[in-house]
């Protein structure tokens, strides 16, 4: 859960700083940011990521077990739900900002302060 949970957070990031940075710079430099901001994780894996030793290979049927093991299906599931709040998290701006009319800041700001 903590991975899952750590790739979503960047989706969260964007959503509530992306719309007042483009109000103050313009969405193309937006886009820098985040290119600048990808670019940390990069130099920090390039500088302390080693190469992992040799290991044996293992047969296909090794490979696929993992489809026999519960746990597995079960945190496929879990992921799901956290899909499905993503897409609905990312669907709401639209939706204000169509239906109600608020500004496009207001409108992605609003699913996340509302937790």
């Amino acid at each position: 859960m903590g991975i899952a949970g750590a790739g979503n957070s960047g989706t969260a990031l964007a959503a509530l700083f992306a719309p007042r940075l483009a109000m103050h710079f313009g969405w193309q430099h937006v886009y820098g940011f985040a290119a600048a901001m990808m670019l940390l994780p990069l130099l920090v894996m390039v500088i302390f990521a080693k190469e992992p030793p040799d290991i044996e290979r293992q047969p296909l049927r090794q490979h696929l077990s993992c489809l026999f093991e519960s746990d597995g299906w079960t945190f496929n599931l879990i992921y799901i739900t956290f899909g499905g709040f993503l897409g609905l998290a990312t669907f709401l701006p639209s939706f204000y900002y169509s239906q109600f009319h608020v500004t496009k800041a207001q409108a992605a700001a609003s699913p996340y302060l509302q937790l």
